[in-house]
């Protein structure tokens, strides 16, 4: 009811207080630690001697369920250091919170839905990007990270058909009514058919640390350079994946109450030697 906020301030509204920092464009190309806010923080209360308030790697996930499906994880040809993965089902794609979109807006992202915003908050905060996807559209069993071969097409995000460069990390749907295909291009933009929409109600939560030289190897040739992409391609701390995984968790059971989570899925040993 727009009435019950008359004669409040703007700053009781908005939980943003706007801080302005000159920050040297030099440390954030060779810090990768430094893509975030925690980063940022972490590395003032060291110069500074403060102790943190706040440790978001430490984050527990919410409570799991059993029941809740969830998938085998495959590592194929080195193409990741680590994957791992959590579903959750009674998700309510809706509008963000205005505490959420507010926090967005403060660094020019835009508020896209609850589920989506959540997964950019947390990138924002931690440098450990994640992806989620619609586990119906799924339709799997199994979730393998390899590298793509000649002639890969994946109908990507941004609407176009896109041709994926060889050796470029693939996130691949597999042991589900459809044969083996693509679903993402790993670490740089997701695939629009599992892409989360207002009928969502079952979703699996992807965090991943990629080799960064593959990455890298694939910007140059796409032009998809992503917030998630030019994260991975500076190199990851892999220490943040599940802790990463935990938040992304944690914030969607704020914004969807009635949502249930099932445990963090790891992907086994990798095998195999990388395509050159």
């Amino acid at each position: 009811k727009p009435e019950k906020f008359l004669g409040k301030l703007v700053s009781e509204l908005l939980p943003v207080a706007d801080t302005v920092l000159d920050i040297d464009n030099k440390s954030i190309t060779h810090r990768p630690d430094l893509w975030c806010h925690f980063g940022f923080a972490r590395e003032i209360a060291a110069i500074y001697r403060r102790a943190l308030h706040y440790e978001p790697l430490q984050t527990k996930a919410p409570p799991s369920k059993r029941g809740i499906e969830s998938y085998k994880i495959e590592i194929r040809n080195k193409a990741a250091l680590g994957y791992c993965g959590l579903s959750a089902d009674g998700i309510k794609v809706g509008p963000s919170p205005l505490w959420l979109r507010a926090r967005l807006a403060s660094v020019g992202q835009k508020s896209i839905s609850n589920i989506v915003d959540a997964s950019n908050y947390v990138m924002l905060e931690l440098a450990q990007p994640n992806h989620a996807f619609d586990r119906q559209k799924l339709n799997c069993k199994t979730i393998a990270v390899d590298t793509a071969s000649k002639g890969i097409k994946v109908n990507t995000l941004d609407d176009e058909s896109t041709d994926v460069p060889e050796n470029s990390v693939l996130i691949l749907a597999e042991g589900g009514s459809r044969k083996s295909h693509p679903v993402a291009v790993g670490g740089i933009i997701g695939g629009s058919e599992t892409a989360i929409s207002q009928g969502t109600t079952e979703i699996f939560l992807e965090s991943a640390t990629f080799p960064r030289e593959l990455i890298r190897r694939t910007l140059s040739r796409l032009p998809n350079r992503t917030d998630s992409a030019v994260r991975f391609e500076k190199g990851q701390d892999p220490a943040k994946m599940v802790p990463g995984l935990k938040r992304l968790a944690q914030v969607i059971s704020k914004l969807c109450p009635e949502a249930t989570f099932g445990s963090v899925v790891k992907a086994g040993d990798s095998t195999g030697k990388r395509n050159k």
